[in-house]
């Protein structure tokens, strides 16, 4: 910790930042001190890294919870606020065709419930019920 100290850097932010690597190495007590010489802001990189981590995790569960969405809402179709466009979501939940109220041809969407999810939390789109004859 002296030697850590001594070039102002924290023993636990290098070792916690260079694990995986440290955890490798054949003399890991030369690493560290070599690691420790360079100029690297281990801190900032940790919390890069902590940060990324976190992101990542929240991108995956945003992910997942719009996978329930499209589940719960498969087989329905939607509308958008403008009444411009038709979502209509696959009876598996896995597809999503948007036709445009002025034309007939539907397009595949791709890579659509995270944004499908968000527009329907947000109101931009409303479920679209049909009149009876």
């Amino acid at each position: 910790m002296r030697e850590a100290r001594e070039h102002g850097k924290r023993l636990s932010d290098v070792v916690e930042a260079t694990w995986d690597h440290l955890k490798l190495a054949k003399a890991p007590i030369n690493y560290l001190r070599a690691l420790l010489r360079n100029p690297v802001d281990f801190t900032h990189l940790l919390h890069r890294l902590t940060t990324d981590h976190h992101a990542k995790q929240a991108r995956e569960q945003q992910h997942v919870d719009a996978q329930v969405v499209a589940l719960q809402n498969a087989g329905r179709t939607f509308i958008d606020a403008d009444k411009t466009r038709q979502f209509l979501i696959g009876a598996s939940g896995d597809s999503l065709t948007i036709f445009s109220l002025t034309e007939r041809i539907g397009q595949q969407a791709a890579g659509w419930m995270p944004s499908f999810a968000a527009a329907l939390r947000s109101g931009k789109l409303r479920p679209r019920h049909r009149t009876r004859p």
